[in-house]
């Protein structure tokens, strides 16, 4: 099993692959689902990949955003340019860059991203006919669905360990409606890390507190488990995160599969980084288990109390060594304070630190950062491990070329320099040569066995022995590279349907979420009507069944049914193209395209009817999470609170943010909706020359407002 490391710079990368990694992912300036991580230029994107595959280390590039029409040009140069270099895979949401890589860039490899939110069997069968060659699983999928997948042939790859996303994968539009910066763009302002009250019938039943923040994912104990499965890649998050998380996250999971021990394993990646940790989904963890309310920083570790505290010192008692630059967290009962130590003084297990710090006797004191995996990040930095092996052969003779050959089992050149015109006052030094030679000036490549044939005459200088050498190596290294053989593509499976005759009954799709508003749109003539909650539908689509109707927003339930809700995520051509595959009757555009993205997109002859959003609070969040069920302290997921309370959250703002809850089997489903009613009803005439469907959600509208909706689609929509 691969394990797959992160790396947002190239320091990072270096010491994920002297640590043990046997992949890295990385990103560009664009496209990466981290847009302010630090990421690469093009140039060294190169640099990396030629770093990585000598060291037969694979590379991954994300293009894990849904890419817009007028970055198209861009798109298609950035991906010429990946192929060029021979990455090793791009990893991708969008739909639409995946049908337009498998159209005009066939031999790139292709692996889903998580964001594409993929969690069942149907969903991986149709990545399989897209000719995708590895699945990144939606971080929600339980352990038995990973085998389901697994044995379909399609390579799976999960995420082990790291940061989680309360929302489903590719489902979060909180951080786009709040703030303006889109977590499908890359610039999540991360909204769930954030504090809310939680009202229960407008009564408050809680404090401000982190609910949507999620602990970090470890699987550490189970990585066997996983292996034995057959899953392809375990993948660690954090391309945000420090060289030194990287490095001793890498070094914990390679060296467990390794059937190596490791003392401590789980306290050092607590140092590492942690927000406390849980197994989550993959294992089904306990809903009550999944979040840390109370902090959404990294925790550290537990090391000891504050025992002594006077105007001019603290001593504090630590079960473990205190030493030099390690950083340090002290927590009162409300507040803490954090510094990196200095100057201290140790007696047993007593450290005395100098200075007045704002702490009481009896605070619990934590180690938040460990000098040791500062240290071992520059060993690995400063001893670098040679994975190559050559054999060199010099060659001087009087009247022809210096020559040095440079060859292993599997790869052999030569290069030739100048003519050898000077004698020798006396004998060169072979042994002097060969030292010379094998000063290779390399972290990678030695030169193992060294043959010198000499005609006993001729004279060359050090300079022209370092300079046949450097010109060796890199000859050799190109070759090597550009005899790096990149894994074959699945084949490309699909074949258009049949046109439809399209029919529609009803300009207005409606989503319901009480009995009233489904009596009202029946009363008023509205009969499209959908609704959130129904167990008669698979779950994981979060529009459901009401009167027959069904709309979806995964793409493993293409050809299920025929009306794509707008978190299906369309904003491209492509995307529209794609669904030319597939049965669909209408294809909602996804909400983060403006007026002038969408007049753009209409011009396309679609066998298809395409519509968009024009009324009501929009999902923002969907989560497998019940911070309700939490809160209540329930035993039992199926609690039924949700269905006879109405419920709400409400942020620092005062902005109040309505929540609907369905849990069965155990298994939650919350949604969170905008606490803005959006109205674009005034986009009606500028687009009906082409848009044929506009959805309207309802959620906790009066009659009376429900009623000017009613005389606003007379208005507008007539």
């Amino acid at each position: 099993m691969e394990i797959l490391a992160p790396a947002g710079n190239f320091e990072t990368l270096k010491v994920a692959i002297q640590a043990g990694c046997d992949a890295v992912y990385i990103s560009g300036k664009d496209f990466g689902a981290r847009k302010f991580a630090n990421n690469f230029t093009n140039e060294e994107i190169s640099d990396a990949i030629s770093y990585a595959h000598l060291r037969k280390i694979k590379v991954y590039v994300t293009i894990n955003t849904i890419v817009y029409d007028e970055e198209w040009d861009k798109l298609h140069e950035y991906l010429e340019f990946l192929t060029n270099i021979k990455v090793d895979a791009v990893i991708v949401q969008d739909l639409g860059v995946i049908y337009y890589i498998r159209k005009n860039f066939p031999k790139l490899i292709i692996h889903a991203s998580t964001q594409m939110n993929i969690h069942n069997v149907d969903g991986a069968k149709k990545l399989i006919e897209l000719g995708v060659k590895r699945v990144v699983l939606s971080r929600e999928t339980h352990l038995d669905v990973v085998k389901s997948i697994i044995n379909l042939g399609i390579e799976v790859e999960i995420f082990g360990h790291g940061a989680l996303c309360y929302s489903e994968s590719g489902q979060c539009l909180m951080s786009y409606f709040i703030g303006g910066r889109s977590g499908n763009r890359g610039e999540c302002a991360q909204p769930c890390r954030k504090n809310y009250q939680i009202y229960e019938n407008d009564k408050l039943i809680s404090k401000s507190e982190a609910f949507l923040s999620m602990k970090d994912l470890n699987t550490i104990e189970n990585i066997k488990e996983i292996e034995e499965i057959g899953v392809s890649s375990l993948k660690i998050e954090g391309r945000m995160k420090s060289p030194q998380y990287v490095a001793t996250v890498v070094n914990a999971y390679k060296s467990i599969l390794e059937g190596k021990k490791i003392n401590n394993l789980n306290k050092k990646l607590q140092l590492a980084f942690n927000r406390q940790f849980t197994k989550g989904f993959l294992f089904n963890s306990n809903n009550n288990d999944v979040t840390n309310t109370i902090s959404v920083n990294h925790q550290g570790l537990e090391i000891g109390k504050v025992i002594n505290v006077t105007n001019k010192s603290i001593t504090i008692l630590s079960k473990r060594n205190i030493q030099s630059q390690d950083a340090i967290r002290i927590k009162s009962k409300d507040s803490e304070i954090g510094f990196f130590v200095r100057e201290i003084e140790k007696k047993n297990n007593e450290y005395l630190f100098k200075g007045k710090f704002d702490v009481n006797v009896g605070d619990l004191v934590y180690k938040v950062g460990d000098y040791n995996q500062v240290l071992y990040c520059e060993e690995l930095l400063n001893n670098e491990k040679f994975d190559l092996f050559l054999n060199a052969k010099l060659i001087i003779n009087q009247g022809l070329p210096l020559t040095l050959k440079l060859y292993n089992e599997n790869i052999e050149i030569t290069k030739e320099n100048d003519i050898i015109t000077e004698i020798a006052n006396k004998p060169l030094n072979i042994s002097r040569i060969k030292e010379q030679l094998a000063k290779t000036d390399s972290k990678l490549i030695k030169l193992k066995e060294i043959d010198v044939e000499y005609d006993g005459i001729s004279f060359i200088s050090i300079s022209n022995i370092n300079q046949i050498r450097r010109d060796a190596l890199k000859i050799w290294i190109d070759k090597y590279l550009d005899e790096y053989e990149i894994d074959t593509n699945n084949p490309f499976n699909l074949n258009k349907i049949k046109k439809k005759n399209l029919y529609i009954s009803d300009k207005f799709d409606f989503v319901v979420h009480t009995k009233e508003q489904y009596d009202w749109c029946k009363a008023n003539g509205f009969n499209n009507i959908y609704s959130y909650f129904d167990h008669t539908y698979e779950r994981h689509l979060h529009f459901y069944q009401c009167d027959g109707n069904k709309m979806i927003h995964n793409f493993g339930d293409y050809d299920k049914q025929n009306v794509l809700s707008p978190s299906c995520n369309i904003v491209n051509k492509e995307h529209l193209k794609l669904l030319n595959h597939y049965n669909i009757e209408t294809a909602y555009l996804s909400h983060e395209l403006s007026l002038t993205q969408i007049l753009d997109l209409i011009d396309l002859n679609l066998n298809y009817n395409l519509g968009i959003f024009v009324y009501g609070k929009p999902e923002v969040m969907v989560s497998r999470h019940c911070f309700i069920n939490k809160i209540r302290n329930m035993k039992n997921v199926n609690c039924g609170l949700c269905l006879k309370n109405n419920y709400k959250i409400q942020d620092m703002y005062g902005n109040n943010m309505l929540v609907y809850a369905n849990c069965y089997d155990n298994v939650p489903e919350l949604s969170i909706h905008h606490y803005k009613k959006i109205n674009n009803f005034k986009y009606i005439k500028e687009v009906r020359h082409r848009i044929m469907k506009y959805l309207v959600i309802l959620t906790d509208e009066s009659i009376e407002e429900l009623n000017k909706i009613k005389n606003k689609i007379r208005q507008e929509g007539d």
